[in-house]
């Protein structure tokens, strides 16, 4: 114990020499954090004042305050400010937000307001939505990127800020390390913090750690007063306080990540003044000896024991009181300062301050470590770029922009169209091609084999998908001349001039309640791949069908993503088919359909990428943030429970209408924007879903133009993105003459985070409503969804017989409701399960009448 007495002797001779003899104008190592959740602050002006009479040398922001900001002008008080959690998934879907946001809250201040740190985000890795923490690198880097564009890369650094719980182990110090859920994405931000000298901020609170162990020697402990200390038997150190040991499990675990030259700045850490009946040490003579002894130690120059010699630059919590917190009552008493402007109680910081003298008080063990929600899903290590300077990615180990500038790509692969035709007036295929050049769309996808089209598109180097009709099923099925014909008379003449790749045999077929046609679905797949195989493009051109999200027995949550087992030996052998050739599962995902089912505000900002609370799979712990990603991913786990996981996905079909009937909600022309272009910004984040992250699902848009001849609701004639006159509808970011390459959300306005762990979201309730046959169906179609539904497993269709409840009305449209309805309620009301071919739609007025009852309507 002699060691322990001679480190705390040194320890007491060094704070008091500093103490007594020196104090700078203001000291870059001791900083404070300016909250501004409260209602009874002082003027940015006074607290800029204050803040030049003390000895802090910088000041971190939870937002980007302009009025703060323009206070602290020509202070040379250093400046940390920070984009909210909400703005990540912009950020890193978007670089040109990143750019908003630069030019916004940077540029205008910088130089004369000292901003020296971007923090992104504040502990995302605490907060356990999976789908923000795989957003987080991505967004860090689109905000270097935007630096970097301004010449203020080497200037500014970027961050993010961590809870201690992002360790899965702190006790002793040296066996200090970041929990293993977090893999790939730590590695992704370490590697990150090294290349760009950035540091990994952190907030070590020995107050927690008191308030889980309140023993007097804990208390001592983490008040920097007289206690026997913690030997660490892995370095044989002695550690005397609580913020050291924190520290230093935090830097041992750095360096078990290769991350030795990554500095640490504490970003936050403070001691309550008060608090409710059951905070133990919440008293204004604790938080003063915390915060006075800490101080006296950053001043000491003596470091911490795995890093000597230096002090940890030191934001303390915080400056005022923030009134207006949740919570429990120390989360409004951690304020140094009144509002005033008067202290709370004097720790030293104002440079009129005696130094400041603490009275002994008795000793913590290390915190508690708060178990984090389920493993981060990896990051990309290749992002779009956007911004300052071209190639259409960059990767985080090279640093930065190479090229000219830093433009969206001449065409970008992952991005398709579709090009319907059922429509009489439509520009010449050669227009159209044109204006397929001058887009990044890199792909289109035609419903038929129109040779007018494929020819305009010769030389172009866009991806073409071509399909047979689900008329021509049979046909191919069971002549294998004729699928020879097929392919002889739609492929041979145009490739590889026409750079088709894809052949769709079908549409819809297995949810089209023909069973007939069903049963020859892979049949003709195989025929059609022999004719390709005959003229040695088998291996060139692939063969799929595409699917509506309907072909699911179940999709929520997206990890119980299951086949409608009626499918049975034809999926099989559909998924086989697949497998074999190296082909891809081609399917329709339109949240805008689950949106018109569930017309909540929140369901629509789950659709639309907007910010929102998410959805949570208890399956795989990841919290949903879209309902693209969680459409995608309940296929890919039906796909994995088959033993598909080679299989890879292809989005046939997805958008949003801009116009509609009276009745269809949603329909309108920002909501169409917002799903397109945030659709496109996500697609070229390069993220991901949480269930297949890193790439981008290669997904074609619905539409190209209106079909004005289209039957059914008026939002069957209103998915165009470009008019007749091939102008945009709206932009979504595809022309390559759009002043940004994707469209910009609006930032959202920080607040200063709580200590509080957020709650993941709980999942969203099924479907409220009913489903019944779209308006003008012919009495075939009618009788072919009673005898799709009917025929399902498990139904019972006995009311629409005769004597049955609901029998009369005797017609094809009023059985032909009560049988589609029954099948969407039996499949779990989901969207997708009122499909039918796009022959139905949801309402919500119950159509039960007399001693006809339509099951469902409620959850």
């Amino acid at each position: 114990m002699d060691e322990l007495r001679h480190s705390s002797l040194i320890f007491l001779i060094l704070s008091l020499l500093f103490q007594s003899f020196f104090y700078a104008n203001s000291e870059s190592f001791i900083g404070i954090n300016y909250g501004l959740v409260a209602d009874n602050l002082p003027p940015p002006s006074e607290t800029a004042k204050l803040l030049k009479s003390t000895s802090i040398g910088k000041v971190r922001l939870y937002g980007a305050d302009p009025a703060i900001i323009t206070s602290l002008a020509n202070s040379d008080i250093g400046i940390v400010i920070g984009t909210s959690n909400a703005d990540i998934p912009a950020l890193a879907t978007d670089p040109n937000f990143a750019k908003q946001w630069i030019t916004t809250n940077v540029k205008p201040y910088y130089p004369a307001s000292n901003i020296i740190l971007i923090t992104v985000g504040n502990e995302v890795f605490k907060s356990g939505d999976q789908n923000l923490i795989s957003q987080l690198v991505p967004a860090m880097h689109n905000v270097q990127e935007a630096l970097s564009s301004e010449s203020l890369g080497g200037k500014i650094k970027v961050s993010t800020v961590h809870a201690m719980s992002v360790l899965a182990n702190s006790e002793p110090p040296s066996a200090g390390s970041f929990d293993p859920a977090f893999g790939d994405t730590m590695k992704g931000l370490l590697g990150f913090l090294k290349d760009t000298g950035s540091p990994f901020m952190v907030n070590p609170y020995p107050f927690f750690a008191y308030q889980s162990d309140p023993r007097p020697e804990t208390l001592a402990f983490c008040l920097f007063q007289p206690n026997s200390g913690r030997p660490d038997s892995g370095t044989q150190i002695a550690y005397m306080n609580m913020f050291d040991a924190q520290v230093d499990a935090v830097r041992s675990a750095l360096n078990a990540m290769d991350s030795k030259d990554v500095e640490i700045v504490v970003a936050e850490t403070g001691w309550a003044y008060k608090g409710d009946t059951d905070e133990v040490g919440a008293t204004i003579e604790n938080a003063k000896a915390y915060n006075a002894n800490l101080i006296a130690h950053l001043r000491s120059m003596v470091g911490t024991p795995l890093m000597p010699g230096k002090s940890v630059d030191t934001y303390l919590f915080g400056l005022f009181d923030e009134n207006l917190k949740p919570g429990k009552g120390s989360e409004r008493a951690f304020g140094l300062f009144n509002p005033d402007l008067t202290m709370t109680y004097d720790v030293g910081l104002t440079m009129s301050s005696q130094s400041p003298k603490t009275p002994p008080t008795p000793p913590p063990t290390p915190p508690t470590r708060t178990p984090v929600l389920a493993p981060g899903t990896p990051y990309p290590t290749t992002f779009p770029r956007g911004g300052c300077g071209p190639q259409d990615s960059i990767s985080l180990a090279d640093g930065g922009c190479k090229g000219n500038n830093c433009s969206p790509p001449e065409s970008e692969s992952f991005i398709g169209i579709n090009y319907g035709q059922v429509a009489d007036n439509l520009p010449p295929p050669s227009e159209t091609a044109k204006l397929l050049k001058s887009t990044a769309i890199g792909k289109v996808r035609l419903y038929g084999a129109d040779p007018a089209i494929i020819s305009a598109l010769a030389n172009t180097g866009i991806g073409i998908v071509v399909g047979t009709s689900n008329g021509d099923i049979p046909a191919l099925a069971n002549d294998p001349n004729f699928a020879k014909q097929w392919v002889n008379a739609n492929v041979k003449p145009y490739y590889p001039a026409s750079n088709i790749i894809l052949i769709t045999v079908g549409n819809e077929v297995m949810t089209s309640g023909d069973q007939g046609l069903a049963s020859q679905l892979v049949p003709a797949m195989h025929n059609v791949q022999e004719a390709l195989n005959c003229e040695s493009l088998g291996d060139k051109i692939k063969v799929s069908t595409v699917h509506a999200m309907s072909v699911l027995a179940n999709s929520e949550p997206p990890s119980a993503g299951s086949f409608n087992p009626a499918f049975g030996d034809t999926m099989k052998g559909l998924l086989g088919f697949l497998r074999d050739t190296g082909s891809p599962f081609t399917i329709n995902p339109y949240p805008f359909f689950a949106y018109q089912s569930d017309p909540r505000p929140e369901t629509l900002a789950f659709c639309l990428f907007q910010p929102n609370a998410g959805r949570f799979d208890a399956g795989t712990k990841i919290t949903y943030m879209n309902m693209f990603d969680a459409q995608v991913d309940a296929i890919r786990s039906a796909l994995n429970a088959m033993d598909a996981k080679s299989v890879e996905i292809v989005v046939a079909e997805t958008g949003w209408p801009y116009k509609g009937g009276d009745k269809e909600v949603g329909t309108s022309v920002e909501n169409a924007k917002a799903y397109n272009g945030n659709l496109v910004a996500h697609l070229r984040s390069m993220v991901g879903t949480p269930l297949m992250p890193g790439k981008s699902v290669d997904t074609y848009l619905f539409a190209l133009y209106d079909e004005d001849l289209k039957p059914g609701a008026g939002s069957e004639r209103a998915f165009g993105l470009f008019k007749l006159d091939r102008t945009i509808a709206y932009d979504a970011g595809l022309t390559k003459s759009s002043q940004s390459s994707t469209p910009t959300p609006t930032p959202t306005t920080p607040t200063t985070p709580t200590t509080t762990p957020t709650t993941p979201a709980t999942p969203a309730a099924k479907t409220k409503g009913w489903c019944i046959p779209k308006g003008g169906l012919s009495d075939a179609q009618l009788q072919t969804n009673i005898d799709y539904a009917c025929g399902q497993p498990g139904m019972n269709c006995g009311p629409i017989q005769p004597n049955g409840a609901c029998f009369e009305p005797n017609t094809l449209a009023s059985h032909a409701a009560y049988a589609m309805n029954l099948l969407y309620q039996t499949l779990g009301r989901n969207p997708w399960n009122c499909d039918f071919s796009q022959t139905a739609t949801l309402t919500s007025t119950n159509p039960s009448y007399k001693n006809c009852n339509y099951p469902g309507g409620s959850t």
